[in-house]
């Protein structure tokens, strides 16, 4: 008797396991289509609305296959759109917080009324969010490859491959602010023909930009989680490594920056320059330099650098203005969330 219970155990508890977990994916898939309901109808209160033709749910019993068709997103204001032709989210069913929605190599993006095609070979989405009622960003995580933007006004712009990632910081303080590490990289930068023309009119610099990265750290005075509002404003901004690469020129820079009492931002930046001369007059034709200001650099950093193409310097922030030296520079946008007294 008791040979032949242990062989219904055997039997009969892996069939009772599956099929709570079967009822489990039934319920949630129909909450999840609720949820989609519920969010494009809230959605207007954020500025936004949203709309699709077709939803479905599949992949029972183990995965959740959302695939939705002629997806279209705009903000209220009418400056900004986003089009798709579908859009296909996935999650594991026993792991429902990290998602992934992969993105067709075809997309539209309407900006102030003038219409941009994006192409791509592959562009993924991943967002990792604990399992708590705050849903609070663990990872989130955008990657392309063969990227490409194609505007109706004629210009284009593609790189070869585009990382951009958020993270929780996971070695700071229990009291320390919100703190998340932001990681951006794209390799092979090819800009608009005016703006490349503008930047680099004599044309000594190659048609693509090799390496553009952003290593930071930030702060904010409110975590990323289902609350998240636009309100949110950094405390502090770490930039571990900020690095470009066009050519012979490069550019590497670390620092720290705060906001003052008046929500404009101070702290140092350290610069590692090769062909100084170059990112001067780069910086120049960008506008971000004054033709005065423009001379006035050169003629400091050419008696720092020793008459070579190499240097290092330190640059101040202060009252939101960067400076080298006496030399004002450009002004930063303000940090928003000023440091009460």
């Amino acid at each position: 008797m008791e040979a032949v219970m242990r062989r219904l155990l055997i039997i009969w508890v892996p069939l009772l396991l599956l099929g709570l977990f079967c009822g489990y994916w039934l319920v949630a898939q129909a909450q999840i289509k609720r949820a989609v309901t519920v969010a494009m109808e809230r959605l207007p209160a954020y500025g936004w609305q949203a709309n699709l033709d077709t939803l479905h749910l599949r992949g029972f019993p183990f995965r959740f296959d959302v695939m939705a068709t002629d997806v279209s997103a705009e903000n209220l204001a009418g400056t900004l759109a986003w089009q798709a032709p579908a859009l296909n989210i996935h999650a594991l069913s026993y792991q429902p917080n990290r998602i992934v929605a992969a993105l067709p190599p075809q997309q539209q993006v309407t900006l102030y009324g003038q219409r941009i095609d994006v192409q791509s070979a592959d562009m993924r989405v991943s967002t990792h969010v604990g399992l708590s009622p705050d849903l609070p960003l663990d990872e989130a995580v955008l990657e392309a490859r063969d990227l490409a933007l194609t505007s109706e006004f004629g210009w284009q712009a593609q790189v070869s491959h585009l990382l951009s990632a958020l993270r929780a910081a996971p070695d700071v303080p229990a009291d320390s602010p919100p703190t998340y590490d932001a990681y951006t990289r794209a390799q092979n930068l090819v800009l608009p023909e005016a703006i490349r023309a503008a930047l680099d009119p004599s044309g000594v610099l190659p048609a693509a930009v090799a390496s553009v990265e952003f290593d930071t750290r930030l702060s904010f005075d409110a975590p990323i989680d289902r609350y998240l509002t636009p309100q949110v404003a950094p405390t502090s901004v770490n930039l571990r490594r900020i690095h470009l690469q066009w050519g012979q020129m490069q550019l590497t820079a670390t620092g720290t920056l705060q906001p003052g009492s008046n929500g404009l931002a101070e702290g140092e930046i350290a610069l590692s320059l090769n062909g100084w001369q170059q990112l001067v007059t780069l910086a120049e034709n960008a506008g971000a330099l004054v033709p005065d200001r423009a001379q006035q650099l050169r003629f400091l950093l050419g008696a720092a650098a020793g008459g070579g193409d190499r240097l290092s310097l330190t640059l101040t922030v202060s009252q939101g203005v960067l400076s080298y030296g006496p030399v004002p520079l450009m002004p930063l946008p303000r940090m928003l969330q000023p440091q009460t007294p």
